[in-house]
């Protein structure tokens, strides 16, 4: 018996004498109930607990009268509710397991119970941590703390509680595991530094100009390429400057186009050499209804650069590689598209 049938109902044994507690047992269950959950059958008197209220299906099987009108008798009979309150009783662990290991010398009236209960050792209970286990409750606190499986404990590396079942798989993803190789925390700026822990921090702590610089640059990038409205900063982040050159041409990095005259003016990044043409330029404007050719953004909206630098690459669309061809390239996370998926019609 679990300490929480013991709150609902226990066994006609366990009272003294017996025959005191017969004439105020349950009719369904013949056990006796809390005196708190009784109720009483209108109509033939008879009292049920709560829990066989709700299997009778609304009919007595006493008088066989439908619908079973019920009343509590802590509320509408407190006569027997106060009689049921003065039995004298012995601790319910003994019609369980009486032996002089699991012994509860407590008696007394069934109004002190509840207290009883809540600090009787020899209850049995269930594992609060969901293993299955069940225990008298005095054994119980040594596995809940020691042997059970679920049981919390904390990670040697990071000191988070996680339930012991569940350990190999968190030490495994544990950010502070010694042994596992984790990228640097600025991976997503773009450091592809990889390592142990001790590796990273040395990496991370010799590093943190770069760092400044990548995330710098990723910012830029976030916040103008990604959803672009006008060309402001090259695929490096860098600004560009609107430049006017006579007896000069450029390659636009956008589309692609050579012999650009460069006094017709061009958006430049002075430090890289990044070239836009106005034409590219003015397209951003998302205001102006512009937009973007058949794959000249990546998935994650950077532009797509013109290049022939790429000795061997897969295109992204239809999957071939292809070697020493032109392919439109995104410098920031590497997604390729060849010259004939990006202009099917040219």
């Amino acid at each position: 018996m679990e300490l929480n049938d013991c709150s609902v109902s226990f066994p006609l044994s366990v009272f003294t004498p017996v025959y005191n507690a017969e004439i105020f047992a349950c009719s369904g269950c013949h056990k006796f109930p809390t005196p708190e959950t009784v109720v009483e059958h209108i109509d033939c008197g008879k009292l049920f607990c709560a829990a066989c209220v709700k299997s009778l299906k609304n009919v007595c099987p006493i008088c066989k009268k439908s619908p079973l009108d019920t009343r509590s008798i802590k509320d509408q009979n407190k006569f027997v509710f106060a009689m049921m309150l003065g039995l004298k009783l012995h601790c319910p662990s003994t019609a369980v397991d009486s032996t002089k290991d699991n012994k509860c010398e407590w008696s007394g009236e069934v109004s002190g119970l509840a207290e009883h209960l809540a600090a009787c050792g020899h209850i049995l209970v269930q594992c609060p941590n969901g293993c299955g286990k069940r225990a008298i409750k005095k054994l119980m606190i040594q596995h809940e703390t020691a042997e059970c499986p679920h049981r919390v404990v904390k990670c040697k590396n990071c000191g988070k509680g996680v339930p012991l079942s569940k350990m190999e798989e968190h030490e495994d993803e544990c950010e502070m595991n010694p042994t596992k190789a984790r990228p640097c925390r600025f991976a997503a700026a773009g450091c592809d530094f990889e390592g142990v822990l001790a590796e990273r921090k040395k990496h991370e702590e010799l590093g943190k100009d770069k760092h400044l610089e990548l995330f710098a640059a990723h910012l830029k990038l976030e916040a103008a390429i990604i959803q672009p409205s006008y060309f402001t900063v090259c695929t490096k982040g860098h600004p560009l400057k609107n430049t006017f050159v006579a007896d000069q041409t450029y390659e636009c990095d956008v589309c692609g186009k050579k012999g650009m005259n460069h006094a017709e003016g061009t958006w430049e990044c002075e430090l890289c050499g990044w070239h836009c043409c106005p034409v590219c330029h003015g397209k951003g404007f998302v205001e102006k209804g512009w937009e973007p050719q058949k794959h000249s953004l990546c998935p994650k909206r950077h532009i797509l650069i013109r290049t022939k630098k790429l000795t061997e690459a897969t295109c992204k669309v239809c999957g071939k590689k292809k070697q020493h061809g032109s392919f439109s390239w995104c410098p920031y996370c590497s997604y390729a598209v060849c010259v004939e998926c990006q202009n099917p019609d040219a």
